[in-house]
C-alpha cells in the first residue's frame, strides 16, 4: 500500500486553536483524508513547541481515528550544530517562521524512505482544502504523477470565515469547492487582489497572475504553485529556502509533474489575518518587461512552463464568458517569453550579476539560485566554471 506523510508546522496557542477549529475539519471532510485513507497509509506529522502539544485536544482525536499522528517538537530540531529555536532568535516574521519550516521539513524528509513508495504532503496551519481535494491529488498520484501542485486563494480572515464557519456547522457535507468559491471570492485578502493585473496597486513579487471572469471566477497563472504532493526521492533533499520554489522540479521531469488547472478538482485556499503584508509597498505594473524580469532574477524556466498553464477558480459552469482573460492572459505571457528570449539574445551586454541570474534561471535546476539562498550556496553557484 502507498503511503502519504502530511507535514503541518504550527506553535502558539492561539495558532493551534484556529489550526484544529478551522483548517482540521475541512482535511477531515469524506473526500479528503478519509477518502484519501481507504487506499493509502497515512502518516500525519506535527511540529510544534513542547508549549502547544496541549492545545492540539481534544479535536486531534478525530484526526487519530484515521491516520497515525506524530508530534515532532521544535526544541528537539538542529539548525547545524545549533538549536534551531536559538538560531532562528534575530529573525522577524515571515522569515522566522519560513527559516523553522525549512528545517522541519528536512528533519523529516531525513526520516522517509527514498524508494518512491513515499509521497510528502506539505500543508500549512492556515490552508482551507475544498471536499474532495486530497482524493482527487491521490488519485493523480495513482495514475503516475509524482508531483502535485496547485495555485491557491488567500482569503480574509476577518471577511472570509464567518461563511467557512457557517459552511462547517452544516455538518461538513457542503464544503466543495463549489460551496467555498462564492465566499472566496468575496474574501479575498488584500494580498490576494494585488495579484490581479488591473488591480490599482499591483504586487511587488508577481508569483501569481490573476484575470478577473465576471462576478463568479477567477483566472490564474502561477509561476511558482505550491508543491501539495511531492514523492519522495533523494533530489528532494536538496530543496531551497521555501519547498515553493524547487521541490517538485527537483523531484521530478516535467512529465510527472501535474499543476491542477480548476478548482472543481482541488481547491486550497490560505486565509490569514488582514493585516498579513500590509505594509507591503506595491510594485512597478504589470508589464512585459517588468514580469520577465521578475521571472529572470526569481524563477526557474521550468516555472514559466508552469505559469503557461491556466487554472480556473470558479463557482458556476465555464462559458464563453472566459474568452477574453483567457486571450489576454495568453497574450501576456507569450509577451513575457518573447523578453526573455531577447534579453537572452544579449547576454553579452549585461552586468556579472545579471548573467548569474540569467544563468540560474536557463540552466538545470541543481543551478538554480531560488531566493534566499543561502549564502554559501549562492557564492557556489555564482562560481564562473560552475
Amino acid at each position: 500500500m502507498v503511503s502519504y506523510h502530511f507535514f503541518v508546522l504550527v506553535w502558539g496557542k492561539e495558532f493551534v486553536r484556529k489550526f484544529v477549529e478551522v483548517t482540521l475539519p475541512f482535511q477531515l471532510t469524506p473526500g479528503n483524508l478519509p477518502g484519501l485513507g481507504q487506499t493509502a497509509r497515512m502518516t500525519y506529522w506535527i511540529y510544534t513547541d513542547r508549549a502547544s502539544e496541549a492545545a492540539f485536544r481534544p479535536e486531534i482525536h478525530a484526526l487519530e481515528d484515521m491516520a497515525e499522528v506524530e508530534f515532532r517538537h521544535l526544541e528537539e530540531i538542529t539548525a547545524g550544530d545549533e538549536p534551531l529555536l536559538e538560531a532562528v532568535g534575530g529573525l522577524e516574521p515571515p522569515e522566522l517562521k519560513y527559516e523553522i519550516q525549512k528545517h522541519c521539513l528536512r528533519h523529516l524528509i531525513e526520516r522517509l524512505p527514498m524508494d518512491g513508495s513515499a509521497a510528502l504532503v506539505i500543508l500549512d496551519s492556515n490552508l482551507i482544502l475544498g471536499d474532495g481535494t486530497l482524493r482527487a491529488m491521490g488519485l493523480r498520484r495513482d495514475q503516475g504523477k509524482k508531483a502535485v501542485t496547485v495555485s491557491f486563494l488567500r482569503l480574509s480572515e476577518e471577511r472570509a470565515l464567518p461563511g467557512l464557519r457557517r459552511l462547517m456547522a452544516d455538518g461538513g457535507a457542503g464544503t466543495g469547492p463549489r460551496q467555498i468559491m462564492p465566499i472566496a471570492l468575496a474574501g479575498l485578502h488584500r494580498a490576494a487582489r494585488e495579484f490581479f493585473v488591473d488591480a490599482p496597486c499591483f504586487t511587488p513579487y508577481p508569483s501569481q497572475l490573476f484575470w478577473s471572469v465576471g462576478a463568479g471566477g477567477a483566472l490564474a497563472h502561477s509561476f511558482i504553485p505550491h508543491p501539495l504532493m511531492v514523492t519522495v526521492t533523494p533530489p528532494i533533499r536538496h530543496f531551497q529556502s521555501t519547498a515553493d520554489y524547487d521541490m517538485a522540479l527537483r523531484a521530478c521531469p516535467d512529465e510527472a509533474l501535474y499543476l491542477c488547472p480548476d478548482s472543481d478538482e482541488m481547491l486550497v485556499c490560505k486565509i490569514s489575518s488582514d493585516a498579513h503584508m500590509f505594509e507591503r509597498p506595491a510594485g512597478p505594473p504589470p508589464s512585459p518587461e517588468n514580469l520577465a524580469l521578475f521571472a529572470l532574477t526569481a524563477t526557474h524556466h521550468r516555472h514559466r512552463a508552469l505559469a503557461r498553464q491556466s487554472v480556473r477558480f470558479h463557482a458556476d459552469d465555464l462559458d464563453e464568458s472566459w474568452i477574453p482573460a483567457e486571450r489576454q492572459a495568453d497574450q501576456l505571457m507569450t509577451a513575457i517569453d518573447d523578453r526573455i528570449s531577447a534579453i537572452s539574445a544579449n547576454a553579452g551586454r549585461l552586468d556579472a550579476r545579471f548573467l548569474m541570474h540569467l544563468k540560474s534561471h536557463l540552466g538545470p535546476i541543481e543551478d538554480y539560485m531560488s531566493p534566499g539562498l543561502e549564502p554559501s550556496a549562492l557564492a557556489h553557484l555564482a562560481t564562473p566554471n560552475r
